[in-house]
């Protein structure tokens, strides 16, 4: 999928200018991080900002409308489902897993 048809990749973001960029520099020419480049970035800041972002992210999460929300889950599950038939994840037998989660009950 692309971003509003301006060829970009999905994972591909567009961000602001720091107010210290060239602003003779066209505004169709500004910088693109990719989805990587955002993460090293944001592990690079200190722990309190780091907690602050991921609270803003699992924030705008539960704000996901009903369909949204299915949606993304149904390409978890579908993700899922191509790694392990090829053999890219193991699986856990449910009677383990039931155990488990009985255990953790219990305790």
């Amino acid at each position: 999928m692309t971003e509003a048809g301006k060829g970009l990749p999905r994972h591909t973001l567009r961000v602001m200018r720091p107010l210290s960029a060239d602003l003779s520099q066209p505004r169709d020419r500004m910088p693109v991080m990719t989805s990587k480049e955002v993460v090293a970035a944001a592990l690079r800041l200190d722990h309190k900002k780091r907690a602050e972002l991921a609270h803003r992210l699992l924030q705008s999460l539960e704000d996901l409308s009903e369909a949204e929300a299915t949606r993304l889950w149904d390409e978890e599950v579908d993700r899922r489902i191509r790694a392990q038939r090829k053999g890219k994840s193991e699986g856990i037998p449910g009677e383990k897993v039931l155990a488990r989660g009985r255990a953790l009950l219990s305790s």
